[in-house]
């Protein structure tokens, strides 16, 4: 069974049109046509057919018709704007008005001058000839080798095209062309072969060398010897030469895309040992911190509460609820404790505590008022702020920790991926790239964890930060209804002023922490009960 092989293209024969009129070529050429058939004797009939432009009068065009491979010219034919031409005497006026076209034979070429005055701004000739026994048929194929185009002509060939006709279509052809670009349309189409269309620059060479089998042509055009061998095998060794390389360039791929993945999956396997495939339970604050929560929430309110009318606020709000009674006297108010009740806001437990820190009976409001216990209160308190100050930043730590973890951990993979990814392109299309493509791939994951990781607030963070300050929201009473119906408010100046938007966001925050330290309780037990 025969297979057909089209390699690569037969282009361009030969042909190089020049100016009759002695000034510098200037002309572009739209179309070039080269119509070869193969006859059973040996011989090919030729035809080339030429359009093109040029802005100055130009009166024809000549065409050099190499002789290598062939054993003679014959049968030369013209045609200028479809007009067929007659063929002149080899010293005809050159200059003049002639029509018609002359030839010059030498022993390597034939110079065909094509004569024909006209102005149009684009002009087509077309000239046919027989090469004699330029198919050469030895013992084991038949052979067509030959130099189409040289290089060093005037202009681009554009839109060049190439048909080729064999004696029949009944087995093997193979196609060789030196010289031409690599990816060219090639059909072969029963007994025609097409080939183009394409642009082939001045500064372009074309050979050719066609094999196909010895019985398509006729016995008499018999040359002594074999020429298969000597043809293709050179060019078979070329060919698996190059397939070698691909093959060795394809195993280097494939060993880079094997130990890059490599690489990515210990990567991944470190992050998921290391970080989990979520994120980690949210962690907890410093159990020093926890084991002087008490004072700590008590400092939050009691530093606040160090001044009058903060405090005259905070008793008022415990005689309502009785947890404190207040007796108007001679001496002015004097405030003495009740039944303390469950569940005391940190700020009024912190009031009573600092009240009665003594463990007196009974306080008086006047002495209260005085400048110096409120500095001596805020002093003994100011160790209790900073607890409490502590403790909330190590509640947004861990709550920033804790938000965070997931984001990283997602944000790490889908740049490990994209760098995979991208990998793999830089290794398929920029071939020996590895290393750039696995520097990219790390770049990316370290940027990532260094930006997650040096960023102060993120938007998760700021939102708990915003739940430690007010989270919780304190009723707001209004202090003119405490003052008419509270003794002890009337008795520290009648309708005592509350800043109840500072005292609302230390109180808020205070409850903040109070209820993070029992959701961290309740983590603790849930791991000891495991």
């Amino acid at each position: 069974m025969h297979r057909r092989f089209i390699a690569a293209l037969i282009a361009l024969l030969l042909a190089c049109p020049a100016a009759l009129a002695g000034e510098a070529v200037n002309y572009e050429i739209s179309s070039y046509a080269l119509y070869m058939t193969v006859q059973p004797d040996g011989d090919v009939r030729v035809r080339e057919q030429v359009i093109y432009s040029n802005p100055s009068v130009y009166d024809g065009l000549t065409l050099t018709v190499s002789l290598e491979g062939a054993d003679g010219i014959a049968d030369i034919e013209a045609w200028a704007d479809g007009e067929a031409l007659d063929e002149l005497p080899a010293d005809a006026d050159r200059l003049g008005e002639a029509r018609g076209f002359t030839v010059v034979r030498a022993a390597e070429r034939a110079v065909i001058d094509i004569l024909s005055p006209g102005d149009n701004d684009w002009r087509t000739f077309a000239c046919a000839y027989t090469l004699r026994g330029l198919a050469k048929r030895y013992e084991d194929t038949a052979l067509i080798e030959r130099t189409l185009v040289p290089a060093g002509r005037d202009a681009l060939f554009q839109n060049a095209a190439v048909i080729v006709t064999l004696p029949r279509s009944d087995g093997e052809v193979l196609t060789y062309v030196d010289g031409a670009p690599e990816d060219i349309p090639v059909l072969l189409n029963y007994d025609t072969v097409n080939i183009g269309p394409l642009d082939i620059a001045a500064d372009e060479s074309l050979s050719m060398q066609m094999l196909f089998p010895a019985e398509w042509l006729d016995e008499a055009a018999v040359t002594p010897g074999a020429v298969r061998e000597s043809v293709v095998k050179p060019r078979e060794a070329e060919k698996a030469a190059a397939e070698r390389e691909t093959n060795a360039r394809r195993a280097e791929q494939y060993t880079a895309i094997a130990v890059y993945a490599l690489l990515v999956g210990a990567t991944l396997f470190l992050l998921a040992r290391k970080y989990g495939m979520r994120g980690k339970p949210k962690g907890e604050p410093d159990e020093a911190l926890l084991d002087k929560y008490p004072a700590a929430l008590a400092g939050y309110a009691a530093a606040e509460e160090s001044t009058p009318d903060m405090l005259a606020g905070t008793l008022a709000e415990l005689e309502a609820e009785g947890a404190l009674t207040a007796r108007r006297d001679e001496n002015g108010v004097t405030l003495r404790p009740a039944r303390r009740p469950e569940g005391l806001a940190a700020h009024q437990a912190a009031a009573l505590d600092w009240v009665f820190a003594d463990g007196g009976e009974g306080k008086n409001l006047a002495a209260l008022n005085a400048g110096n216990d409120y500095a001596r209160a805020q002093a003994i308190e100011k160790g209790y702020l900073a607890y409490g100050e502590a403790v909330s930043q190590d509640m947004i730590r861990a709550g920033l920790k804790w938000n965070n973890e997931t984001l990283l951990i997602v944000a790490g993979l889908v740049n490990v991926l994209f760098g995979v990814i991208l990998g793999m392109v830089l290794l398929l299309v920029g071939k020996r790239m590895a290393l750039e493509a696995g520097a990219v791939a790390v770049f990316m994951l370290v940027m990532t964890k260094q930006f997650e990781r040096v960023r102060h607030l993120t938007d998760d963070g700021e939102r708990l930060r915003q739940a430690a300050l007010s989270f919780g929201g304190m009723a707001e009473r209004s202090q003119e209804e405490l003052a008419a119906r509270l003794p002890v408010t009337a008795a520290l100046g009648g309708a005592a002023r509350c800043d109840s938007e500072q005292g609302r966001l230390w109180k808020d925050a205070a409850d903040a922490i109070r209820d993070a330290h029992i959701h961290n309780a309740s983590l603790r037990r849930a791991r000891k009960a495991k």
